[in-house]
């Protein structure tokens, strides 16, 4: 019910409705001689997240970005929300600006940017959210994050999401995924930006985040079929600019490392270890490389491979398209406990012996080459049995 006393409406337990949701309105105060805001509570049981209800909010050609461009699905619910609306004059009617905050959670949202991003639940607190003539403003901090980012767990999320013009901002963001810890790259992540995108085509975008002590089975989920024996703690440092929609144009660098891992359920490492007539149960203390992205390909320089019986060093390439190119030294270790002349073989086979990394991701060429041959088994080529391919996604 609406009252007008002293050119003052108010009003309590009122309905309105956006697109055809209802919308519950508390505590409505409108000053309609003085230069105070209208004011109200409401509260939204479940506001979709389609093209009816946010065209109210957003630019045609952001709001086509985020519905087809980054596939935004969902709804949101608001159990206590407060809008405020300051005229631009004392003239009723006048345009002016909307400001909107409170609490919500979001409902079965999920959507893409360059990998799924799905969300079981969070708490939001729209610190503020603004209409004017200038455009849309956004500022958004979300706690207790759960969901999935490319079919990975993630859960004790927190992080805030900012908007301004064409640009989604998401900074701080800090949470645990596969056992381990992801946040933005840096010391000081209460200043660190993840992730900066445009929404509007190509969604040039940039990207800085970091790994800790992910599990390594956990990150390799779907990757591989036959994966077991592989387990490891991951961790990596990346900084990626370029567009959604040019793959190609994507630019970037860092460094990955994996420690105290097994890793007979990748192919390329079980073909490896079968030519060298070891098994699953080898453990590599670390394995680090600097990565360098570039036109499609995935340089790896300074590659290294340690374990108690062997060690690899060198470099190679990885395509989007999967195919590998790899040229590197191998040594063995141990040989302190060995006779002297076999110390002496060994030495040998240490300054000769390389192995080259052909195929593809699933299906690797390796070969191990010595000049020494029958002494020190020239070339082996072992054949094992190929694991089946997986299924690619839509978007790498």
């Amino acid at each position: 019910m609406l009252e007008l006393q002293g050119g003052v409406v108010s009003g309590a337990n009122l309905t309105t409705t956006l697109g055809d949701t209802p919308i519950a309105i508390q505590d409505l105060r409108w000053d309609l001689v003085g230069a105070a805001p209208l004011e109200a509570r409401f509260a939204i049981e479940s506001l979709p997240l389609d093209r009816v209800h946010l065209g109210a909010f957003l630019a045609a050609d952001n709001l086509d970005a985020l519905l087809d461009g980054l596939e935004l699905r969902g709804a949101v619910q608001v159990p206590d929300g407060r809008v405020l609306w300051q005229r631009d004059s004392g003239e009723p009617g006048a345009s002016g600006r909307v400001e909107l905050s409170g609490n919500a959670r979001p409902r079965g949202v999920a959507l893409r940017v360059g990998m799924p991003i799905n969300i079981s639940d969070a708490r939001l607190q729209v610190e503020r959210l603004s209409f004017d003539a200038g455009g849309t403003k956004a500022l958004v901090r979300i706690e207790d994050l759960r969901g999935q980012l490319a079919d990975r767990s993630i859960e004790r999320t927190h992080l805030l999401l900012s908007y301004v013009g064409d640009q989604l901002s998401i900074d701080e963001w800090d949470g645990a995924i596969e056992g381990g810890r992801l946040r933005g790259l840096g010391t000081d992540n209460r200043r660190a930006t993840v992730l900066g995108i445009a929404l509007r085509k190509p969604y040039p975008f940039q990207l800085a985040l970091q790994l800790e002590e992910v599990e390594v089975e956990g990150m390799l989920r779907g990757l591989f079929t036959g994966r077991g024996g592989t387990k490891g703690l991951f961790n990596a440092q990346l900084s990626l600019s370029g567009e959604l929609d040019r793959l190609l144009s994507i630019r970037g660098t860092g460094r990955l490392a994996v420690s105290e891992s097994r890793l007979w359920g990748i192919p390329v490492f079980r073909e490896l270890l079968g030519q060298l007539g070891l098994d699953a149960g080898v453990v590599f203390d670390s394995l680090s490389t600097n990565v360098r992205l570039e036109a499609g390909v995935i340089h790896m320089e300074d590659l290294r491979v340690q374990s108690p019986l062997l060690q690899l060093s060198g470099a190679g390439e990885l395509d989007f398209d999967g195919s590998l190119q790899y040229e590197l030294g191998l040594t063995y270790g141990l040989v302190d406990r060995l006779g002297a002349v076999t110390q002496a073989l060994y030495w040998l086979q240490n300054k000769l012996l390389t192995v080259t990394i052909g195929g593809d991701m699933m299906q690797p060429v390796v070969r191990v080459q010595n000049p020494l041959g029958a002494l020190l088994r020239a070339e082996v080529r072992r054949a094992l049995p190929r694991p089946g391919l997986s299924g690619m996604p839509s978007k790498f």
